[in-house]
């Protein structure tokens, strides 16, 4: 391991997230099947030096005890003798307890906490007054600034694509919102839903579906002229129309979208250094995502321990290749990610022709395609070469 050795905790989705353990719950809201946890221990290069199966019927911020437990041991061995490792975690399982646990167990830590921070540090982000710029992956721009606060750090950041991206959430959880309020409201126009009661808990529906939206509006009823008068013995309840009035919004915080708290205690890294080391999560998060598509991670449809068991194994040692790649074309400055990767050597591959001559002979005759200017760069890079030549097979004879 380098020097600058790193343990990344992540607890992945549906469990949670402590920097670079990644524990997962298989399959997904299927309460009809058990649920299996695979913790995963990955090092600064991305590269899992250390797994472990759990139960998967486990909550996500009590996970975290349990990984450190077996993060002691194995302190006490080779595997992080010359090393403290760093914990990292995202909103998933960093509270304050866990975080507590870290300082107790004298671990490293860069977290984001559940708590979005950000709103007490409004000034900050509101001048943006000492903020460094840093680019992320997709080429965004990211202010940064460090504050120190007793014995821990805060970097301060503003983003601007998280900006945007929470922008375009909000918008379309608007656009959403109004939808659902106008099919009420033609509900109620054709006389469906005219019951108060059954309009009020339609009204609440939409509120609980849209809570970061809701918020922003008043709801009114307008009734029939009958309404509450007693007609044939029967009292009259009839809604005839739904008015939303949109409170005026606080437009002064704008300046906190995209912005977030990064919170750590290696004191003497700069806040570009803390940045880099928990944006490494995203790293991660891509290659779990592709270990759970590509590389066939889940469903398992498996019964048998032993068996998942193995599943899981094979899993891992692709997800093993997959970073072995990305770290391979890093080091040679090449940071094509591994979605990038498969598009462009999708297209080269190895046919196998099926030929029956005037005799009857069957011949198998297997080639390789022509690889693409990109493809050879790639695998250039990798030091991979096609060791395949033109291969002719006598199957058999009719």
């Amino acid at each position: 391991m380098p020097p600058n050795q790193v343990t990344h905790l992540k607890l992945f989705p549906p469990c949670s997230s402590v920097g670079h353990t990644q524990l997962f719950r298989i399959p997904q809201k299927r309460y009809d099947c058990a649920l299996v946890s695979l913790a995963l221990v990955v090092d600064a290069r991305g590269l899992p030096v250390y797994s472990e199966i759990y139960e998967g019927s486990v909550s996500e911020p009590r996970t975290l005890a349990d990984v450190l437990a077996h993060l002691e041991e194995l302190r006490g061995e080779t595997l992080f003798a010359s090393v403290t490792p760093t914990i990292i975690m995202d909103r998933g399982i960093a509270t304050a307890d866990n975080v507590s646990l870290c300082i107790e167990k004298e671990l490293n830590y860069v977290v984001i906490e559940r708590a979005n921070k950000a709103s007490l540090y409004k000034e900050h982000f509101r001048s943006l007054e000492g903020f460094v710029e840093v680019t992320d992956a997709n080429g965004s721009a990211v202010g940064l600034k460090k504050l120190q606060e007793g014995q821990t750090s805060v970097v301060l950041c503003s983003s601007v694509g998280r900006k945007n991206k929470e922008t375009g959430i909000a918008s379309q959880a608007s656009t959403r919102f109004l939808a659902d309020i106008e099919r009420l409201r033609r509900s109620i126009a054709r006389g469906a839903v005219v019951k108060t009661q059954l309009v009020s808990e339609r009204i609440g529906r939409i509120k609980a579906k849209y809570p970061s939206v809701a918020g922003n509006y008043d709801f009114s009823l307008s009734y029939h002229e009958d309404h509450g008068k007693v007609i044939k013995r029967s009292r009259v309840d009839r809604v005839i129309d739904l008015t939303i009035t949109e409170r005026p919004t606080k437009t002064g915080n704008d300046y906190l979208r995209g912005a977030y708290v990064i919170e750590t205690n290696h004191n003497e890294l700069t806040e570009g250094e803390i940045w880099s080391l928990y944006m490494t999560l995203t790293r991660v998060e891509n290659a779990f995502r592709s270990l759970k598509s590509d590389l066939g991670l889940r469903p398992v449809y498996h019964q048998l321990a032993t068996r998942t068991a193995a599943h899981l194994f094979i899993s891992v040692l692709g997800y093993h290749l997959l970073s072995a790649i990305e770290l391979t074309l890093r080091s040679n400055d090449d940071t094509r990610s591994w979605s990038t990767i498969k598009e462009q050597v999708s297209t080269h591959a190895r046919t196998t022709m099926v030929l029956t001559s005037d005799e009857g002979i069957v011949n198998h005759i297997r080639v390789s395609s022509v690889p693409e200017p990109t493809q050879r760069k790639i695998y250039s890079l990798l030091g991979v070469r096609d060791p395949l030549k033109r291969i002719k097979t006598v199957a058999t004879r009719l």
